[in-house]
């Protein structure tokens, strides 16, 4: 079995506590709810969260 890397994106906003990181978690969590692709999300974080 081949081993793969997990990639990690970081969602900027602060800490876990500051209200702009804990809305930008929601709206992926709703994304990826409603069946966003990954690829869509991943474009999101990188376009709509500098």
């Amino acid at each position: 079995m081949a081993e793969r890397k997990i990639n990690h994106v970081h969602i900027r906003g602060g800490n876990i506590n500051a209200p702009l990181a804990r809305s930008r978690k929601q709206y992926i969590e709703e994304e990826i709810l409603n069946g966003s692709s990954p690829d869509k999300i991943l474009q999101t974080i990188k376009n709509e969260f500098r």
